[in-house]
């Protein structure tokens, strides 16, 4: 249904671009281009009618119910929604991430921190093998597990399965234990198959 004519929508961005976190791993795969997960917002946002302002949230007065923005602007608003992405926790305090750990947030940086560590690596001699290790066992730790196989795997031809080694740390006794069994037996069988 179409958005009532009293209701006035603002998107609020410093970028002209935002990445599409579902397209991620796929990039990550090899399997699209980073440039094919981008969307460009000012075409979506006047496609739907929607006011885009390029700039940063400066403050939010909730009590006035007003944001205040970097270009000087200032919103009134009856409902607000922050959408700021996320961060990796702990990533800078706990010694040895920043050195060695390729994090997943923000997620629009995924894949040139990826490629960073693939530019060291792909220096090693053919016959070195790689360890990756993937720490969470949720949907999104499972499918950058996937893909860090299919991009990083192609390197050995035939012997890539022996060149590389992807191993998914998790705290649960099972994989996706919320979700239905014959789910879990899917992913389970994904994974040993790759």
């Amino acid at each position: 249904a179409a958005r009532p004519r009293s209701v006035r929508v603002s998107l609020i961005e410093p970028q002209l671009e935002a990445c599409y976190s579902g397209m991620v791993p796929g990039c990550v795969a090899g399997l699209y281009d980073a440039h094919e997960a981008q969307i460009q917002l000012e075409p979506l946002a006047k496609w739907a009618s929607i006011e885009f302002l390029r700039t940063r949230v400066l403050d939010v007065d909730p009590v006035a119910r007003e944001v205040r923005c970097a270009d000087g602007t200032t919103l009134r608003y009856d409902a607000l929604s922050l959408d700021i992405g996320s961060c990796t926790r702990g990533a800078q305090a706990v010694p040895g991430v920043a050195e060695h750990a390729i994090c997943s947030r923000p997620i629009s940086a995924l894949l040139a921190r990826v490629e960073a560590a693939e530019r060291g690596f792909l220096a090693l001699p053919e016959e070195d093998a790689i360890r990756a290790v993937v720490v969470g066992g949720g949907a999104a730790g499972i499918e950058l597990a996937l893909a860090l196989r299919a991009r990083w795997g192609r390197r050995g031809g035939a012997a890539g399965a022996q060149w590389l080694t992807v191993t998914l740390l998790d705290s649960g006794a099972e994989l996706l234990s919320h979700e239905a069994p014959a789910c879990r037996a899917a992913v389970r069988d994904a994974l040993r198959e790759r």
